[in-house]
């Protein structure tokens, strides 16, 4: 005599051999996005990724707008390469944990792995220290840093031609 099984235990053995049939299916990669925070303004990190990605990379910019922060490209590994990938950056402006203002720029890269999404990040922040110094600079904006203000009162009440005075 057969052991009678119910419904719920078929059920279940439906739904993993099902699951394990469609892990084992390849796919292809993903369009994995990455995100990274610059301190620097807004204007220099846009600035900077259009360059980077329509001089420096040759890559075709589709469109762009500066208000809303988006830019789509096409991606391609080299400039030999006849593949196309539909791509974004998308930058947003925000505050790191310690209240500074900084961008975030998030790249996607339809069906590439995270690999050249972290090479143009690595690119920008080169570019951006290239072109605009260390990122905070300017106070927490990313501007470049306002040369300090004279002291008025630092020379108040002393002798020009005290001996002890090396000016």
């Amino acid at each position: 005599m057969a052991p009678v099984r119910s419904a719920a235990a078929l059920a279940a053995v439906a739904a993993l051999a099902a699951a394990l049939a469609t892990a084992a299916v390849p796919r292809p990669a993903a369009a994995a996005g990455l995100m990274r925070a610059y301190g620097y303004t807004y204007d220099q990190v846009w600035s900077a990724t259009v360059r980077l990605l329509r001089v420096e990379r040759g890559f075709k910019v589709v469109e762009k707008d500066i208000e809303t922060g988006y830019i789509v490209f096409e991606f391609k590994d080299s400039a030999k390469d006849a593949k196309v990938y539909r791509a974004t950056a998308e930058l947003v402006r925000d505050k790191d944990g310690t209240g500074r203002a900084v961008v975030k720029v998030k790249l996607e890269i339809a069906d590439k792995p995270e690999l050249p999404h972290t090479l143009l990040h690595s690119r920008l922040a080169e570019k951006l220290r290239a072109e605009y110094g260390p990122p905070f600079s300017g106070g927490g904006d990313g501007a470049p840093a306002a040369p300090a203000p004279k002291d008025k009162d630092k020379d108040k009440g002393k002798d020009k031609d005290d001996p002890g005075d090396k000016d």
